[in-house]
């Protein structure tokens, strides 16, 4: 749902990767929210290889 992806925009600019993970996975699962989808996997990627200190939310693509 447009709720649940605004909630974990919030948590995931505030670099709470995995509270924003949690809620990305219940859009997901309760409507298939495509760009929740995408955020997940960043999540996923910043918990484990955590951005600059000076990040602001931007993402880098990496390839196509």
């Amino acid at each position: 749902s447009v709720r649940m992806y605004a909630m974990g925009l919030h948590a995931y600019r505030k670099r709470e990767f995995g509270i924003a993970a949690e809620t990305f996975q219940a859009a997901i699962d309760s409507t298939g929210d495509g760009p929740s989808k995408v955020l997940l996997e960043r999540c996923h990627k910043y918990m484990e290889h955590p951005p600059p200190k000076d990040w602001k939310g931007d993402y880098l693509a990496e390839g196509k």
